[in-house]
């Protein structure tokens, strides 16, 4: 009983120093990638060709979660929520115009992301 109470003061993360958040959250996701490969090592096969996709794929998403939680630090919730919100619309418009051939844009899926953008500016504008 002792040692789960150290374990779980060691894991909270003290409110000035985000850093061991941040490694809990790598290292679980580090972990449970390789846990899952070693299940199913067909679904996760790599090689060098794939590196000049993933690295700047892997970069701008950790950059853009960063901004996002530097945003909620800086700015009001009110403000930050509905603007972050707008991402799958910038999504649907970047995979239209780079992703023709292999993603088909229908109208439900745009409607779709409409909903989710009026959703979400719904439920931050009520308050």
């Amino acid at each position: 009983m002792k040692s789960s109470r150290r374990l779980l003061i060691w894991l909270k993360p003290p409110p000035d120093r985000p850093l061991p958040a941040f490694h809990l959250g790598f290292y679980a996701t580090i972990g449970l990638t390789l846990w899952i490969s070693g299940k199913r090592k067909e679904s996760l096969l790599l090689d060098r060709r794939c590196l000049p996709y993933y690295l700047p794929a892997g970069v701008s998403v950790s950059l853009a979660m960063v901004s996002i939680y530097f945003a909620l630090d800086l700015g009001k919730v009110t403000v930050v929520t509905p603007i972050s919100s707008t991402a799958p619309l910038f999504a649907l418009t970047l995979s239209a115009l780079f992703l023709r051939d292999v993603e088909r844009v229908t109208m439900k899926i745009v409607f779709g992301a409409c909903l989710i953008v009026a959703g979400v500016l719904l439920i931050s504008m009520w308050r």
